[in-house]
């Protein structure tokens, strides 16, 4: 479910405006929309997938974002993550149903429930998706059950 409103709490999806294949995008989305957190997509010029995932998360009331640069490399960050470290980087040319994952996943952050498994049809590269560890998930889990403590 899109919104249009940058002040809603959303994910925020920033992707260059010359993605080769913008409609993979969609992909990433679906996965939002199942999981029932809405997003907010904007296009921006030409930076890495990094700086904008990065500034993506920085802007979203929900602290997730997501960029892909114009190459189609992507990343999901967290805003209580270093700018170098995000949780997940992928290929917009990855299968649909990574992608749908990926999105999935981004949600799940919010919800504060756990990934679901990234499936590939194949074995992964490196470059495709980054997992991560036991002590980045367990500081993301704490940073989340504080911030809707805080909310209370």
């Amino acid at each position: 479910m899109k919104l249009d409103n940058e002040h809603s709490p959303t994910i925020h999806v920033y992707y260059c405006s010359r993605v080769q294949e913008p409609t993979l995008v969609n992909h990433l989305l679906y996965g939002m929309e199942e999981e029932g957190v809405p997003y907010v997509l904007k296009l921006h010029d030409a930076e890495s997938a990094l700086a904008l995932g990065y500034r993506a998360a920085g802007s979203s009331n929900l602290g997730v974002g997501i960029g892909i640069s114009e190459s189609g490399h992507g990343v999901v960050h967290y805003n209580k993550l270093p700018y170098e470290k995000p949780l997940f980087e992928f290929k917009l040319q990855s299968s649909e149903g990574l992608l749908r994952t990926l999105g999935a996943n981004a949600a799940r952050i919010v919800k504060n429930i756990p990934f679901k498994e990234v499936c590939h049809s194949e074995e992964p590269s490196d470059e495709e998706v980054r997992v991560l560890s036991k002590e980045e998930i367990a500081f993301i889990v704490q940073a989340v059950v504080q911030k809707l403590t805080n909310l209370k």
